[in-house]
């Protein structure tokens, strides 16, 4: 059944440390672009490409509050309670790596497109503290954006410059 299903998924991970490893040299496109990160839109770039926002969080928001008011009404240390908090954990864990891939996604492609990217260095900590942008501001993970491009730039010797004062 579905329910003792829940049990038998396990997850394995494999950590390797490498060192002296050479990465696949990226040609030189000679070109560079501007990133202005938003809400509405993930981010628009200077030569007018428009990245789309997927909404994970947003789309899932109806089941993952389903399912906590499921967990919700279970008696506390039951075998159901734990199935329901299970179901709910996958649920985050499912929009976390959706997330996940459409940065890596994306940062892949501007990588290879770009050699100098443009992008303002947002104070996301201090957005956060509006609260009725605060849902939205953390679905679209510009920080962990930020981290993940910052590191590809590095890997592949490409620029990433971060413009303090959007002009």
């Amino acid at each position: 059944s579905a329910a003792s299903d829940v049990y038998k998924r396990q997850h394995y991970y494999c950590s390797l440390c490498c060192t002296d490893v050479e990465l696949k040299k990226i040609e030189s496109t000679n070109k560079n672009v501007g990133i202005d990160l938003g809400i509405k839109d993930f981010a628009i770039t200077s030569d007018e490409a428009l990245i789309e926002n997927p909404k994970y969080l947003q789309k899932s928001l109806n089941k993952l509050a389903l399912l906590q008011r499921e967990l919700s009404r279970k008696p506390k240390g039951s075998s159901n309670r734990n199935k329901a908090r299970i179901k709910v954990a996958r649920l985050f864990e499912k929009i976390s790596n959706q997330r996940k891939d459409f940065l890596q996604r994306l940062s892949t492609e501007l990588i290879r497109k770009y050699d100098i990217i443009c992008m303002e260095d947002l104070q996301v900590k201090n957005m956060v503290r509006n609260h009725k942008l605060a849902r939205n501001i953390v679905d679209v993970s510009w920080s962990e954006f930020n981290r993940i491009l910052s590191y590809k730039a590095k890997w592949y010797g490409l620029s990433l410059i971060h413009i303090s004062e959007p002009t």
